[in-house]
């Protein structure tokens, strides 16, 4: 298994653990929509991972990378909603950060 096929896998898992504590009534959807969000940016993550691995990018730089991506994860479950605007904000930064401190435990 490559370090990326771990990445992936570990936020896969942390999906799981997130849909499951944070949006019991939305696991199934919330899980799909995040793994859409992976399958989107896999080749921007791919390259990024590996710059981050070899030194080329900072903490601070890869983070700033995957955080820019957040206006385009689409929560498409906690879009309809009523009043789940807040929920659709955290789940993202939730998202984004299960993406980050995953990089850092399998690259560096």
């Amino acid at each position: 298994m490559s370090e990326f096929d771990e990445f992936i896998e570990k936020i896969e898992k942390g999906l799981m653990q997130l849909a499951q504590t944070s949006l019991k009534e939305f696991k199934n959807a919330v899980t799909s929509d995040a793994k859409d969000f992976l399958n989107e940016n896999k080749a921007d993550l791919q390259t990024w991972t590996k710059q981050l691995a070899a030194g080329e990018l900072s903490k601070k730089d890869f983070e700033d990378l995957v955080l820019g991506r957040k206006d385009v994860v689409e929560m498409h479950a906690l879009k309809v909603v009523e009043g789940s605007r807040v929920k659709l904000e955290i789940c993202k930064l939730q998202l984004i950060d299960l993406v980050v401190d995953t990089a850092f435990t399998v690259f560096l």
